[in-house]
């Protein structure tokens, strides 16, 4: 697990209870944690997991079979905990390779040799760091794989705003991230209009 240098949250405890290593990133931002992070890592395929997420029980088992199949890079669909009607509708989305996939609240799946020569996560991006990694791989015609066994995310956003907000502010996200808005101005946009 890597964290920032100067974490406010039990991060460095849950390591400590799990045995996992506890690393102090030099610089606060998902993409430069999540690069610093695979430095350490010792296995052949990279899983990374945002905060907000459990994992599929059987996530292994998942990511080994698309591996197999000659997949490099991948992610799972997800479902919201609490689920809602209308988080329904999002969560039966994820089930498609469309605009919004490879990027949010994910659980990722990469090649370390893939990953390296990519160059890892741009860290220019303070938000929409996977989106933008999906979008390379992409562009680099790299086999990946939507795998539909859902991942569980929090419905935080949801709970804390409404249905129509986040649903209009992610949009509003990825049409900037799309047209190459500055990462700082799509960050502090969304900063502002969620709690």
């Amino acid at each position: 697990m890597a964290n920032a240098s100067a974490t406010t949250d039990d991060s460095r405890q849950v390591c400590n209870d799990y045995d996992c290593l506890f690393l102090d990133t030099p610089h606060c931002s998902r993409a430069a944690q999540m690069n610093y992070a695979a430095q350490y890592a010792q296995g052949n395929i990279l899983i990374f997991v945002h905060a907000d997420v459990l994992v599929p029980k059987n996530m292994f088992s998942h990511i080994e079979k698309a591996t197999l199949m000659g997949n490099q890079y991948g992610w799972f669909s997800y479902r919201f905990d609490p689920p809602g009607i209308l988080r329904r509708i999002n969560s039966f989305l994820t089930k498609y390779d469309g605009a919004f996939a490879g990027g949010g609240d994910q659980c990722i799946f990469i090649d370390k040799t893939i990953f390296d020569q990519l160059g890892g996560y741009d860290e220019r991006y303070c938000i929409m760091e996977d989106f933008e990694l999906t979008r390379r791989v992409k562009q680099n015609n790299i086999a990946y794989k939507l795998i539909d066994e859902p991942a569980t995310v929090s419905a935080r956003k949801y709970t804390e705003n409404s249905y129509m907000k986040v649903n209009l502010v992610n949009l509003k996200a990825l049409r900037m991230f799309i047209t190459g808005e500055d990462p700082v101005d799509i960050h502090k946009m969304y900063n502002e209009a969620l709690s």
